[in-house]
């Protein structure tokens, strides 16, 4: 029996729970994920153990989902969450089952679950357990859901945007009928949370294959968010990995294609904090207007929308070209912001500008060094300000 890479603690958790006469396995994702070579993130075991038997047989427990048989043990070594086999009735809502009924058997268990990959178990030993061909399905390289897939997607829609994610991320493909029944079920993707799919959404963008989204915008399961269409997504994954460069390209795609009105309701509508809406807007308008093919035209971005943006964007851009003129920009040491001009407000109040006129002449003085990089010396920009940007001093 191959031998698997368990943490200790996880170990310790599953012989507790035997050692009290309990049935107790790692499933869902650690399973696929051993088999897969992977290290989990995320420990998961089920047990015939009632949540109330869970809790006394540990010294750190947090009830977790305890309505759902689900209690985290906490431990030196890191935190397993412990769910007690269970079934589920119908999904009123399409998202949480309306009656969670305990059982004794794992095979009910692993039978809810969504694919096939996620439904096995482990015993601590190894010995994997699989009634529904995980396996094969691993090895086939196959997104297949347990059962018949209209039911599960019909118990939760965000199965769908799972098993393209899980498509992106694994590099598999999805098997011929669950995918024939997430092209029928995807207009049950609109009562989906915003938060749910964004975040299905985000773990595409980073994963390997993030070209995987224009499947769920053809099939639809994104039109609470967008207008229905197709768009190329091809240089996502060329670019870096960074979430915020890659939403800001996928947006600046959308909008070039007309499917959204614009970066900012997109990512507003999918509850995007405010500050990733405002990064992602402002480079985003980079990509749209053009990056700036020259030292001068990147130091005004610079200016308009500061460094930030104009990194991402640079970031975001398909090709090396912004890149390099940023950097060349930057490791100038050249003046491209008002902080950075060797003359401030108070010396502009000093010789007699009040109010807006101290910015006017800010402003003016800014663009002059960016034409006159040598000019941004104090008595030079002093002189100026007197002499020839003709604004009258009171």
């Amino acid at each position: 029996m191959k031998k698997y890479d368990i943490p200790e603690y996880v170990l310790q958790i599953l012989s507790r729970l035997k050692g009290a006469g309990f049935e107790a396995y790692i499933v869902g994702g650690p399973v696929r994920d051993l088999l897969l070579g992977r290290a989990p993130l995320d420990w998961d075991i089920a047990t015939s153990a009632l949540p109330s038997e869970i809790s006394p047989l540990f010294e750190r427990t947090i009830e977790t989902g305890i309505r759902h048989g689900t209690v985290t043990v906490l431990s030196e070594g890191g935190r397993a969450e412990v769910t007690t086999f269970r079934k589920e009735s119908s999904y009123s809502d399409l998202r949480h089952p309306d009656e969670v009924i305990f059982v004794s058997d794992l095979r009910q268990d692993l039978m809810r679950r969504d694919f096939t990959i996620n439904a096995m178990a482990m015993t601590p030993e190894g010995r994997v357990i699989d009634y529904f061909g995980g396996g094969a399905d691993l090895e086939r390289g196959l997104v297949r859901c347990v059962g018949d897939p209209v039911t599960r997607f019909g118990e939760d829609a965000l199965r769908m945007l799972r098993a393209l994610r899980f498509k992106a991320v694994l590099g598999f493909e999805v098997e011929a009928r669950t995918l024939e029944a997430l092209k029928d079920c995807s207009h049950l993707a609109l009562a989906l949370s915003a938060e749910r799919v964004r975040d299905e959404l985000v773990k595409i963008l980073l994963s390997g294959s993030p070209e995987t989204l224009e499947s769920a915008i053809e099939y639809g399961l994104l039109n609470a968010y967008l207008k229905p269409g197709v768009v190329n997504l091809d240089g996502l994954s060329g670019l870096c990995a960074g979430e915020h460069a890659r939403l800001c390209a996928l947006c600046f795609l959308l909008e070039k294609r007309g499917l959204i009105e614009s970066p900012e309701s997109f990512l507003r509508g999918l509850r995007f904090s405010g500050a990733a809406v405002s990064l992602v807007k402002s480079a985003a308008s980079i990509l749209k207007s053009g990056f700036p093919n020259d030292e001068k035209g990147v130091k005004r971005i610079l200016a308009a929308l500061g460094r930030e943006a104009v990194s991402l964007a640079s970031e975001a851009s398909f090709g090396e070209d912004a890149a390099r003129l940023l950097e060349s920009v930057l490791s100038s040491g050249e003046c491209w912001s008002i902080k950075q001009l060797k003359i401030n407000g108070s010396d502009l109040e000093n010789i007699g500008l009040r109010g807006v006129q101290v910015g006017t002449a800010l402003s003016a003085l800014l663009e002059h060094v960016i034409e006159h990089p040598l000019d941004n010396e104090r008595n030079i920009l002093l002189n100026m300000a007197k002499n020839q940007l003709n604004i009258t001093l009171t």
